[in-house]
C-alpha cells in the first residue's frame, strides 16, 4: 500500500460536504488561460474566467466539496471546514 491509499481506505481523504476554500489563495490555470478554483474542478463547469481575456470572477465564499475522494496534492492543501467561517 502507498501512504495515499492507506489514507483513502481510512476515510481521511473524503471531504464531501465540507466547506473548502478553493480559489481563495490558489488557482489552477490551464495553458489556454482558463482559470479554475482548483485542479479537482477541471472536469466540472467551474471556470472562473480566463487570464488572457482578463475576465476573472474570483470566489468570495467557500464551496461545499462534492468529492468522496481528494487525490490531487495541491487541492489537499486547501483549508476545509465543517461550516462557513
Amino acid at each position: 500500500f502507498t501512504q495515499g491509499s492507506e489514507l483513502r481506505a481510512a476515510g481521511f481523504l473524503n471531504f464531501k460536504g465540507l466547506k473548502c476554500e478553493v480559489g481563495k489563495n490558489r488557482l489552477h490555470i490551464k495553458s489556454d488561460g482558463s482559470v479554475f478554483p482548483a485542479a479537482c474542478l477541471l472536469n466540472y463547469k467551474a471556470s472562473i474566467g480566463n487570464i488572457f481575456k482578463k475576465n476573472l470572477k474570483l470566489p468570495t465564499k467557500s464551496i461545499t466539496c462534492p468529492f468522496e475522494y481528494c487525490g490531487c496534492g495541491s487541492d489537499l492543501l486547501m483549508k476545509k471546514y465543517r461550516k462557513e467561517l
